[in-house]
This record gives structure tokens, C-alpha cells and sequence, in this order.
């Protein structure tokens, strides 16, 4: 055995140049494959965070049944004690509860489906950085009567800054949910199929819009590390 090593290692110097070449090869190879493998890893972590910073959340907690019948009537109760628990768990950064539905939104002859989603804002805000995105008016505050659109929603009903948008859809448990916001502020959301039906209301004026008082369709969580 001794005998094979001492003529490889022969064999290796008996052509310094081919030798050092082949290393070089070698070592550069690796080097390289090694950088690009960092950066594809990199970019894959990075489109995770974006995509789920800016609607979904790491993890979503429903009521039993939401995820096969996405109803108002299948929301959960706004609980301190599942709040406690969640906010306690140490690979949870972030939770942000929120009220989501549909409904036909309108601007004098203009109307369209819209997705309102029932807010906090300073937490929505901690989550996805929903005030940096705002191109027109300002950011809501939490006692609010007021929306913010998606541009492309905004674009297409007509509506600018301190016009009226009219809300009009189905409440908890049956009851006509409708109310008419002023539009505060105007955002450029980078998912496009959620700029063009996006509603941003504060969680307790979509609450009281949809007779849901104290109850939430879902809790996004965010987490300090995706893997």
C-alpha cells in the first residue's frame, strides 16, 4: 500500500505544470459552485420572506373547516388565552390577526369584487411594511373609518384621495354587511392579482361592517426562520 502511495505522489510532481493546472481546475470549480449555491439559497430564503410578509404568513391559524369553506360564518373568536400561547411560542416573531371577505365595492357606475381585508395596522405594518408601499394619501390608524386600495383597485373604480367607496356583502351569520370609507391612502401592492381587488380596513371597523364583533377568520404568523 505504502508502495502505491510513494509512486502516486511521484506521479503527481513528475509533471509540475499539468499538476498545478489540474488543481487549479479543480479548486476554482468547487470555489465557484460553492458562491452560486450561496446565492441560489439566498434568493430562494428571500422570495420565501417577501411572499409571505406580504399577505400569507409563515403559518395561518383558522377555525376548524375555514380552509374547505372560506365563510364569514366560519371565523374564530378573538381569544386572549390562543393569543398568549402563540405570542409565547419562541420561533414566532410576529402574529397578526385579521378579518378577510368579499365584497361588490362601487364608485358611482363603477363596481368590481373586492377583497377586504380587516387590519391592525401597526401590526399588518410590522409584518409586511404596508406603509412604505403607500404612493398616495396616508396609512390608517387603528380607530379609523377609513380604506386603503390597491392602485390597480383604485385605478379602475376612479377613486383618489378622500373620495367614497361603497361596501356592500354578507355579514355574520346572514346579516347585510355594507358601509360606505373614505379612501385615505393609495398602495402599490407587488402581487398584482392582490392590487387589483385589495381593501385595507382597520380590524374593528371590518368587524363592526360585518356584524363579526370580536371574531377573525385568520392569524398569520410570521417566524424568525422559514426553515
Amino acid at each position: 500500500m505504502n508502495e502505491y502511495i510513494k509512486l502516486a505522489w511521484r506521479n503527481i510532481w513528475r509533471n509540475k505544470r499539468r499538476t498545478i493546472i489540474t488543481a487549479a481546475s479543480i479548486f476554482f470549480a468547487i470555489f465557484f459552485a460553492l458562491i452560486m449555491r450561496g446565492f441560489q439559497l439566498g434568493s430562494y430564503s428571500n422570495m420565501i420572506n417577501n411572499a409571505v410578509k406580504l399577505y400569507s404568513g409563515h403559518i395561518q391559524v383558522h377555525a376548524s373547516g375555514y380552509s374547505d369553506n372560506k365563510s364569514i360564518n366560519n371565523t374564530l373568536e378573538m381569544n386572549n388565552e390562543l393569543m398568549d400561547v402563540l405570542k409565547s411560542n419562541e420561533n414566532i416573531k410576529q402574529v397578526v390577526p385579521r378579518l378577510e371577505s368579499f365584497a361588490l365595492g362601487s364608485s358611482g357606475p363603477e363596481t368590481k369584487g373586492v377583497m377586504v381585508m380587516g387590519i391592525e395596522p401597526r401590526k399588518q405594518n410590522e409584518m409586511s411594511n404596508l406603509s412604505g408601499k403607500i404612493i398616495e394619501g396616508q396609512y390608517l390608524k387603528p380607530g379609523d373609518q377609513a380604506v386603503i386600495l390597491g392602485k390597480k383597485l383604485s385605478q379602475y373604480l376612479e377613486l383618489g384621495i378622500n373620495d367614497t367607496i361603497v361596501l356592500l356583502s354578507q355579514g355574520y351569520h346572514g346579516t347585510t354587511a355594507a358601509g360606505k370609507y373614505q379612501v385615505k391612502g393609495i398602495v402599490k401592492v407587488p402581487k398584482p392579482d392582490l392590487d387589483n381587488k385589495i381593501v385595507y380596513l382597520p380590524l374593528s371597523a371590518s368587524q363592526q361592517m360585518f356584524y363579526a364583533y370580536n371574531r377573525l377568520t385568520t392569524i398569520s404568523l410570521n417566524l424568525y426562520d422559514h426553515e
